[in-house]
C-alpha cells in the first residue's frame, strides 16, 4: 500500500518535472523564434514576455543577455552600442545554426516606454544598461531584484566594441564564435532595389530638367557656386573629411575646451554662420566692383556702392568680433568715423 503511494508520488513528481522542463524548452524555442524574426538576432521583449519567458521557477538551460534602452534618450553613441550588441547576437545565431546549442545563448532587448516596470524592478538609473541572466538566476515578478555585480555587463565592455562584448559572452557561457559578422550596407536585401529606384529617379529628374532648359540657366550655376563657396569657407569640408575637432581654446578660462558630441553640432553651426559672413563680404565686394560699374546713372551706381560698403563693413566687424570672442586675440580693423570713401563716386 505504502509502496504504491510512494511510487505514485514519484511518478507525479517526475511528470511535473517533465512538464516544467517542456515549458522551459518551449520558452527557449520561442526566444529563438523571436530572435530569428529580428533583423539582428536580438529578440525584442515587453513586460509580459520578459516575465513569462525569463522569470521561470526552474533552472533554465540557457543564458540570456539583456540590453535596456530608451528611444526617447538615444544618441549616436547609444545606437552604436546597440548595433554592436546586435552584431554579437547575429554572430552567435550564425555560429550555432542547425545545432542544439542554438538554444543555449539568447540576446534580448527592452525599451523603457514599453516596459517601465522592468526598469524600476531592476533599479536602472541610466542607459545603456545591460546584464547577464544566468541559468540559475531567480527572477520574481514585480519585485525589486538587486543584480549581482558579476551579472552586470561593465561599461567598458558595452563601449569596447564587438570583440570585447563577444569575449565577455564567451567567458560567461563557455561558447564562443569564430567570426564576428558585421553586415555591409550593400548586403541588405533592399539595397539594390532601392539603389536602382534612386538612380532611375535621378535620371528622370535630370531628363525633365534638361527638357525644360533649366540646366542652361547661368543663374542656377551662380547659386550653386555661392553654396559651394559658403560651405567651403565655413569648414564643412574639413568636418566631413577630418571630422569635427574634439578640442578648442576657452578664452575665459585660458584652458583647452573638449568638445562633446552635442558641442560638435554647435561647432558646425557656428562654422556655417561664419561662412555666411565671409560670403556676405565677397558678395558685397562683387556688388562694388562688378554690379555697380554696369550702371551709367551715377545715382544708381552710388546706391549699389553704398550697399556693398555697408554690407562688407558689417560682415568684417562681425567676423572680427567673433574672432576676438572665441580666441581671445584682437583683430586690428579700420573703424572710420565716416564713410569718406562713399564720396569718391
Amino acid at each position: 500500500m505504502w509502496r504504491r503511494c510512494i511510487e505514485a508520488l514519484v511518478a507525479l513528481l517526475a511528470l511535473c518535472a517533465a512538464v516544467e522542463a517542456d515549458e522551459v524548452h518551449a520558452n527557449a524555442k520561442e526566444l529563438h523564434a523571436r530572435a530569428k524574426k529580428a533583423t539582428d538576432g536580438v529578440a525584442h521583449l515587453e513586460k509580459d514576455g520578459f516575465f513569462r519567458l525569463l522569470a521561470t521557477k526552474e533552472k533554465r538551460p540557457y543564458h540570456v543577455f539583456v540590453y535596456l534602452t530608451a528611444d526617447a534618450h538615444t544618441s549616436s553613441q547609444i545606437k552604436e552600442y546597440r548595433n554592436n550588441f546586435g552584431h554579437v547576437a547575429r554572430s552567435y545565431m550564425q555560429e550555432y545554426k542547425g545545432t542544439d546549442r542554438k538554444y543555449e545563448v539568447f540576446f534580448v532587448d527592452l525599451e523603457h516606454q514599453e516596459s517601465p516596470e522592468i526598469f524600476h524592478m531592476l533599479q536602472v538609473k541610466q542607459i545603456p544598461f545591460a546584464f547577464h541572466i544566468r541559468p540559475d538566476f531567480k527572477l520574481k515578478s514585480y519585485t525589486d531584484v538587486s543584480l549581482d555585480q558579476e551579472d552586470m555587463i561593465p561599461k567598458h565592455v558595452i563601449g569596447g566594441g564587438v570583440e570585447a562584448l563577444a569575449e565577455y559572452v564567451r567567458l560567461k557561457t563557455g561558447l564562443g564564435v569564430s567570426k564576428i559578422i558585421i553586415p555591409k550596407f550593400y548586403e541588405k536585401p533592399l539595397f539594390f532595389p532601392m539603389l536602382g529606384a534612386a538612380v532611375l529617379t535621378i535620371v528622370m529628374m535630370v531628363y525633365q530638367l534638361f527638357q525644360t532648359g533649366i540646366l542652361f540657366q547661368k543663374y542656377l550655376y551662380l547659386v550653386g557656386a555661392l553654396v559651394v563657396f559658403w560651405l567651403s569657407v565655413s569648414g564643412i569640408m574639413f568636418d566631413i573629411i577630418r571630422g569635427v575637432p574634439f578640442n578648442g581654446f576657452n578664452p575665459q578660462k585660458k584652458t583647452i575646451q573638449w568638445f562633446t558630441k552635442q558641442n560638435s553640432y554647435q561647432f558646425v553651426a557656428e562654422g556655417l554662420i561664419m561662412g555666411a559672413s565671409y560670403t556676405i563680404s565677397g558678395l558685397s565686394l562683387c556688388l562694388i566692383t562688378i554690379v555697380a560699374p554696369k550702371f551709367k546713372d551715377p545715382a544708381v551706381r552710388r546706391i549699389f556702392t553704398y550697399t556693398g560698403l555697408l554690407g562688407f563693413y558689417w560682415a568684417f566687424k562681425y567676423t572680427s568680433a567673433v574672432y576676438t570672442w572665441k580666441t581671445g586675440f584682437s583683430a586690428r580693423s579700420f573703424n572710420p568715423s565716416w564713410f569718406w570713401a562713399l564720396n569718391l563716386f
